[in-house]
């Protein structure tokens, strides 16, 4: 099965493995995965709030997470300009 690096960034998979092994790596993207739609919807619902630090700090601990993992689309859709009022 191949990647779609426009969503997936093999080589960023691949430091990861390099780094902490291969079940480091594959426990840290299953954490991503099973974690970040609760943090979209988190940084969802804390938009319609008085203190916009709180989708901020969502929606950098997402790409965070992200750039870790090599979700290249995740990271450029939490970056800052990325998330609209309306979504």
């Amino acid at each position: 099965m191949s990647i779609d690096p426009t969503i997936i960034d093999p080589a960023a998979l691949k430091r990861l493995e390099d780094w902490g092994g291969a079940s480091l790596s594959k426990e840290i993207v299953r954490l991503f995965l099973e974690n970040g739609p609760t943090q979209v919807d988190q940084i969802r619902g804390a938009m319609d709030g008085e203190d916009l630090d709180v989708p901020e700090r969502g929606a950098h601990s997402l790409k965070s997470s992200a750039a870790n993992v090599g979700g290249s689309w995740t990271w450029r859709r939490s970056s800052p300009g990325a998330w609209s009022w309306n979504s």
